[in-house]
């Protein structure tokens, strides 16, 4: 997600086409419902919602305000599969 908020690459020293960089928000639907929608299951998975499955991540860091180069380390804590824990960082 660090990559399509600032297009930036680790290979690369500048700036890959700035002006395609998303907003957190923006990401964030990026990578949940749009794909959902692309796959045809937005109406089952890609957001939290009644009569859909409950897939989300348990994240260290709040995406939507901590600094920007912050987000490449952010570490997922839980990972939750249709409403049931699947992961957990010991």
């Amino acid at each position: 997600m660090w990559v399509t908020l600032t297009r930036k690459a680790k290979w690369y020293e500048g700036t890959l086409h700035p002006e395609e960089a998303l907003n957190r928000q923006q990401a964030i639907r990026f990578y949940t419902i749009n794909n959902a929608y692309i796959l045809f299951r937005d109406d089952q998975v890609g957001s939290l919602e009644a009569g859909k499955r409950a897939d989300l991540a348990v994240l260290d860091t709040d995406i939507l305000s901590c600094p920007l180069d912050a987000i490449k380390d952010i570490q997922v804590l839980k990972t939750y599969f249709d409403g049931k824990l699947v992961f957990e960082r010991k």
